[in-house]
């Protein structure tokens, strides 16, 4: 769905709202985000503040493998009442750990019937440490790292890789998209308040450290996995972008540019009014109806 902002380009619209499943509960219309609001900083937290357990949801707790021979902790967490084969992978952003992401995993297994892979990147929770340069926008290993649970995943849960979604929010929406350009290997991307560039994200950044008077400077990494603007274009697979309109980060015209790059024959361009960075959660009300029609045409078009 596209909710245009005025003077944008009209973009087509490739997906339709249907009927849902059943009524979703409160916390699917208005999915707490603990994470909401998080400037682009790599700001890792080693504890658990809760457990899908304490949510009631039936998981695994599982290590995965990643490259340099580091250890990752995730959560496969199981549909209540499974309805469908799709797994999605939830690529956090650069602050916190899985466990912010627990809304995310409790409102898609309760309410559109798949399991969600919660994951942690090296630094975070209780996965291997690792230095961690905090005035970088993102870091190669933690591309490294989404890509490794990718395939732990399509190793040991779902061997049909057309049923593998990624879900990426904030720096994790912009490694979703440049692991799913660059590897494959994956049915789909749905990417939420992603950046387009790290020049352009510390460009922003750096500006408003310097009207605050702080001697912080964000600086950029060489890679191609930290650079979803020039990945996207090589990406064949059906893709979600979700954006705010308020966001102040990422212009709503360079989602736009970035969107008409991007080769997919099935992609969508959802910008939400009234929503800034990673609030389109808990500010538009079709947002879970959204994600599941999103899922239900990408796995109606993957061959099987």
């Amino acid at each position: 769905m596209v909710r245009e902002t005025p003077g944008l380009q009209s973009l087509k619209n490739l997906t339709s709202m249907g009927p849902l499943p059943r009524p979703f509960a409160a916390l699917a219309v208005a999915i707490l985000m603990l994470f909401s609001g998080y400037a682009y900083a790599i700001k890792p937290t080693r504890e658990y503040a809760k457990t899908p357990a304490s949510l009631g949801i039936k998981y695994d707790s599982l290590n995965i493998p990643s490259t340099n021979g580091k250890r990752l902790t995730a959560w496969l967490c199981h549909a209540a009442e499974k309805k469908s084969d799709q797994l999605i992978i939830i690529a956090g952003p650069d602050a916190g750990n899985m466990g912010y992401g627990l809304g995310y995993a409790q409102a898609f297994t309760a309410n559109l019937g798949v399991d969600v892979l919660l994951f942690d990147y090296r630094g975070f929770g209780t996965s291997d440490t690792t230095a961690i340069d905090t005035d970088a926008i993102a870091l190669p290993a933690f591309a490294e790292d989404l890509h490794s649970v990718v395939q732990y995943a399509h190793e040991k849960i779902e061997p049909d890789s057309s049923n593998i979604i990624l879900y990426g929010a904030s720096m994790g929406a912009g490694l979703a998209i440049t692991v799913a350009s660059e590897f494959g290997g994956v049915g789909g991307v749905i990417a939420e308040s992603q950046y387009v560039t790290q020049s352009a994200i510390a460009t922003y950044y750096n500006a408003e450290y310097k009207r605050e008077r702080s001697s912080r400077r964000l600086h950029i990494i060489t890679s191609k996995l930290l650079e979803p603007l020039a990945t996207i274009q090589h990406l064949a697979c059906p893709i979600m972008i979700l954006h705010g309109e308020l966001e102040e980060q990422i212009s709503s015209q360079d989602i736009c540019d970035m969107y008409l790059k991007c080769p997919s024959k099935m992609k969508t361009l959802w910008i939400v009014a009234g929503a800034g960075h990673m609030q389109i959660p808990s500010v538009d009300a079709a947002y879970v109806a959204g994600i599941y029609n999103f899922l239900k045409s990408e796995d109606s078009s993957s061959p099987k």
